[in-house]
């Protein structure tokens, strides 16, 4: 009896085993100008957000890498990720924390925990990360020795996109009419400036101007825009505005030379930071592509851009040529949105 159980036991071992999906086998990986980080969102509230890692080498994808790497989910809705003293933090909207990993092997390091409803996380160079949120009405200060939260800035409204320059950190709402000021030495707004409404997505250009997309309000009679803005003076002034007539911009990026724009309306738009007018014709056509997310390759000025699809099904990444010629396509995670380049 004894000899047949074990015969059994090595049985359901031997399909067990023979079953068990294979894990890619990436030696001595090493995240670096070859690799891009892709991060899928998930679905809200099923825990299934991914991260894959792109090879441009050999033109290869590995899926569900942060699983496999650390043997843990990354958890629920992969919101966005930055590179920033050398470690590779990934912002879990739902989850409520931020992510921190090794830069070259992509292994967790640490967490901050104790967030509502974290969105971006920007190094406010005065010993603090900054982080926006969908619901706190405020901007979390972060030590980033302790990475425990010391206190937050009052925002209301949901906080989006920041970038820092000279000492503040420009804020984005999509719940207001403001581009908010804040002043790295005081943690503090000290400014704002009316934008119309909804402010997403922000960038710097080579000339040292920033410029955000606004998605409007349809109810205030407020159109989505595009705008540069100048924050050269006292007070920072809106120097060129592109209202929309139709849809409106996100997924704003710039090329490493800072002057030229990408954004989404649909299709997929390239503007020169000198430009007077809108583009009339998209450089990449959407057609059947739900383009959720953009990515611009900093070597090579190679345009990324990941398919949401059905946001049920996996997602695809396309790669393409700085001319918009497709060159390659993937397969990844559930609604692909984010991209970090090393």
């Amino acid at each position: 009896m004894k000899k047949h159980l074990l015969i059994i036991s090595l049985i359901i071992l031997t399909i067990t085993y023979a079953c068990k999906p294979e894990k890619p086998v990436v030696k001595g990986l090493t995240l670096d100008s070859n690799t891009v980080l892709v991060g899928s969102e998930g679905n809200f509230t099923w825990g299934n957000a991914s991260a894959s890692i792109y090879f441009k080498d050999n033109d290869s994808i590995w899926n569900d890498a942060y699983f496999q790497i650390n043997n843990e989910k990354l958890g629920d809705v992969f919101q966005s990720t930055t590179l920033l003293n050398d470690k590779v933090f990934v912002v879990m909207n739902n989850s409520n924390r931020v992510i921190i990993c090794n830069s070259k092997t992509f292994k967790k390091e640490a967490e901050i925990d104790g967030l509502q409803s974290p969105r971006y996380i920007v190094d406010a160079m005065n010993g603090s990360y900054y982080v926006s949120d969908l619901y706190a009405n405020a901007i979390s200060v972060i030590n980033q020795s302790s990475l425990l939260k010391t206190g937050t800035i009052p925002c209301v409204g949901w906080t989006e996109d920041m970038i820092y320059i000279d000492s503040k950190v420009l804020v984005c709402n999509m719940k207001s009419k403001y581009l908010y000021v804040v002043s790295t030495h005081t943690n503090s707004i000290i400014d704002s400036l009316d934008i119309g409404y909804g402010s997403g997505a922000i960038v710097k250009d080579k000339q040292g101007r920033i410029w955000l997309t606004t998605e409007g309000n349809s109810v205030l009679s407020i159109a989505p825009s595009l705008l540069c803005i100048n924050i050269s003076t006292i007070h920072p002034t809106i120097e060129r505005q592109f209202n929309f007539v139709s849809g409106s911009p996100n997924n704003l990026k710039i090329n490493v030379a800072g002057d030229q724009l990408y954004f989404v309306n649909t299709d997929l738009f390239e503007l020169s930071i000198s430009a007077s007018d809108l583009p009339t014709l998209p450089i990449i056509e959407a057609g059947a592509v739900n383009i959720y997310g953009i990515g611009i390759d900093p070597l090579t000025n190679d345009i990324y851009v990941s398919d949401a699809k059905d946001y049920v099904q996996s997602g695809t990444v396309y790669r393409y040529s700085k001319s918009g010629q497709l060159k390659s396509q993937k397969t990844v995670g559930i609604i692909p949105s984010c991209f970090l380049f090393f």
